[in-house]
């Protein structure tokens, strides 16, 4: 493995990875998980979202739909990606945004912080993390502030010590994911360079060079690295389906273009094949104003979403035929997930509104309409299939 750190963490890193290859060829996705329980208790299901407009607000929220109730802990940073732990019940993993240092591990059942996850010196995350189909192991995107280089760093998913360094296969990784083959890392390298001592500048924007790498895990090798026409179209979030297609988002950096024209900011990628875009219509990508934030795929209906804050809009295209479904219009959407019976899209704002559309036609269950006041959804929301209480 091309290993930053000591050869004796990289070789315990390569044996936990190959014994979870071979028991965990395809694992549940995060938003279908039902664990083995009574079968007289029904699960609930429960959102979960970075939190907070102001930094004296900052945590981790989560809330139950059919309560209208929300829970937060205050975490001393701004979130963004979450994660849910799987090998530990109710309970997830929430990163810093860049330039954040620190991660949390929180119990949704009892409300309390498990561990402080804390970045070795010279490192800080990117904002999102994943764990190991065994979920023995958690990766992080994070940046070296030595170098431009981008890095993945394995940690154990108990302890949260590193066990091993390596590179991204690019500049600014920020989403990452594990392939449903267990064996294959995925991440998308923003190609663009910030330091904390500039605060969220970007450094780099004339020389910016995005990609989508692949990444053995058994070796840390670069398996393929593709990358989009557009020079300026930054690949910032991703997400897999079943098959292993992977479908990413872009955020456009029109500041640093020397042209006008519409940008396409969403794709579809299968590895050993080229990148396809949804270039059209062209007037629904106009109005996204050159920022995808979230992305989403359905697994019954193959469904692809993207969610666009500044445009105020949510965009869909089927996976297989690369068709334009339709869209949706909602002020300052960003989270989006499939529900937890995959019968639904659900989009989250920062103004704690959350709305339900069918995953098939994209019209919205009007009666699900949720607010609540006390909560400011961030970027990303996670859907869980959790019992909390009782």
């Amino acid at each position: 493995m091309k290993a930053i750190n000591a050869s004796h963490s990289t070789n315990l890193l390569r044996r936990k990875l190959m014994l979870g290859l071979g028991a965990f060829s395809i694992a549940p996705t995060l938003l279908a998980i039902e664990r083995s329980r009574n079968s007289t208790t029904l699960n609930e299901e429960i959102w979960v979202s970075a939190q907070g407009k102001h930094t004296d607000r900052y945590g981790l929220s989560w809330g139950n739909p059919l309560k209208a109730a929300s829970n937060t802990h205050l975490s001393g940073f701004r979130g963004h990606g979450i994660s849910l732990h799987p090998r530990k019940p109710h309970t997830v993993m929430m990163y810093a945004r860049r330039p954040g240092t620190q991660g949390v591990e929180l119990d949704l059942k009892t409300g309390r912080i498990n561990h402080r996850l804390k970045c070795q010196v010279n490192r800080h995350l990117l904002g999102h993390g994943c764990f190991s189909r065994d979920g023995q192991t958690l990766f992080t995107t994070e940046a070296n502030l030595q170098s431009t280089q981008g890095l993945i760093v394995a940690r154990d998913s108990e302890t949260y010590e590193v066990l091993a360094e390596f590179e991204s296969g690019g500049i600014g990784p920020h989403e990452v994911s594990v392939l449903p083959d267990g064996k294959t890392l995925v991440v998308a390298n923003g190609g663009i360079y910030t330091h904390p001592d500039s605060g969220r500048k970007q450094l780099n924007l004339d020389t910016m060079a995005s990609n989508l790498s692949y990444i053995d895990l058994s070796s840390g090798d670069i398996l393929e690295s593709h990358t989009v026409a557009e020079a300026k179209a930054s690949i910032r979030h991703l997400d897999v389906a079943l098959d292993g297609t992977v479908a990413f988002a872009m955020q456009m950096q029109r500041g640093a273009s020397s042209h006008n024209k519409v940008v396409s900011l969403a794709g579809l990628h299968a590895q050993g094949r080229a990148i396809q875009l949804f270039d059209h219509p062209e007037q629904v990508i106009f109005r996204m104003k050159d920022y995808a934030g979230s992305v989403v795929i359905s697994p019954k209906t193959r469904v692809v979403g993207f969610t666009s804050p500044k445009g105020n809009i949510a965009v869909f295209w089927h996976v297989d035929s690369k068709q334009y479904i339709g869209h949706h219009a909602m002020h300052d959407v960003c989270g989006l997930a499939v529900s937890a019976d995959q019968r639904h899209f659900i989009l989250s704002n920062s103004l704690g509104e959350l709305r339900y559309l069918s995953a098939i036609t994209l019209n919205e269950d009007k009666n699900r309409r949720v607010r609540m006041p006390k909560m400011s959804f961030d970027n990303h929301l996670l859907v869980l299939n959790e019992k909390l209480n009782g």
